[in-house]
């Protein structure tokens, strides 16, 4: 009986040491799968701030492009503007050069015309001075 009860005692024993035993191995197994998830949990944060930065230096990027291509516009458009200035303010002295070119000639030509009434008038008095 004694031995009987020392058999009943090691199978407890041994039960209950594999209930332990089998506790601890769940607990261990708890605790990694926790230890895992937060790992999982930390490397997926630290990809979304990693995407995150792209996105913005990739704005950041967009808004200096397009910045810069609102800075050639304008640059563009202010040139276009000076060029036509430029030759409006040409034309108008190419206009003004040819009208005092024109009263120029408009004035020899009366001038001509002058000479000519005068000479005309001059021949005239010629010929009636002659008949006189």
């Amino acid at each position: 009986m004694k031995n009987e009860l020392r058999i009943k005692d090691k199978i407890r024993d041994k039960i209950i040491l594999e209930k332990i035993k089998n506790d601890l191995v769940n607990e261990e197994e708890k605790h990694l799968t926790k230890k895992i998830n937060e790992r999982e949990m930390y490397m997926k944060n630290i990809k979304e701030n990693e995407e995150k930065a792209e996105l913005k230096k990739r704005a950041k990027e967009i808004e200096k492009l397009e910045n810069k291509k609102a800075l050639d516009e304008y640059t563009n458009l202010i040139e276009k503007q000076e060029r036509e200035r430029i030759a409006n303010r040409q034309n108008k002295i190419v206009k003004s050069n040819n009208d005092f070119e024109m009263q120029n000639q408009k004035a020899k030509i009366k001038e001509e015309m002058q000479k000519q009434f005068e000479e005309q008038k001059f021949l005239k008095e010629k010929e009636e001075l002659e008949i006189r």
